[in-house]
């Protein structure tokens, strides 16, 4: 078997996986008039990098990621060794957050709106395509009144590669 019937191989196995075989069902997301401290919060305390941004009808109307919030009010390093919890402060790791800086910020005006969405029944070969032509690092997964009901990211296709390497 050549180089050329391997891929065949791979292409066609990507074709036949369904995204909600893939993604992931536990999606965090967040309202569009939510205040930007929240917004980090969801970050730190869910380990994620993007954000599904969601209207009072929880339809999917935005996407914001960590970098984009980074962009607006970037993180002060902890300069000491430890740094006490105190209730204006938002805490990441080794650097912080000022929470009424954060709560400035609009989030509709920093989200990138009308992100690119598939659904479940869309297959995993047409979200990496998506991925790697649109430059994007997640996509979320909405049902048919386009409400979220998964996402799919950079990292759930690796973890998915893993696993199979892992057989």
């Amino acid at each position: 078997m050549g180089y050329k019937d391997d891929v065949a191989q791979i292409k066609k196995f990507f074709e036949n996986i369904k995204l909600e075989e893939v993604m992931d069902k536990q999606v965090v997301t967040i309202r569009e008039d939510a205040d930007g401290s929240e917004a980090q919060v969801k970050f730190i305390n869910n380990k994620i990098n993007h954000l599904i941004v969601i209207d009072a009808d929880k339809k999917v109307v935005g996407l914001i990621s960590r970098k984009y919030l980074y962009k607006t009010q970037s993180p002060r390093k902890i300069m000491q060794e430890e740094m006490d919890y105190e209730p204006g402060i938002v805490i990441d790791g080794d650097s912080f957050y000022e929470k009424e800086t954060l709560d400035n910020i609009i989030l509709s005006n920093i989200m990138f709106r009308n992100p690119f969405t598939l659904g479940p029944q869309d297959k995993l070969a047409k979200a990496v395509k998506a991925m790697g032509e649109r430059f994007i690092a997640c996509i979320p997964i909405v049902d048919a009144n386009q409400k979220v009901i998964g996402v799919i990211t950079d990292l759930e296709v690796i973890r998915f590669i893993a696993k199979i390497l892992s057989l």
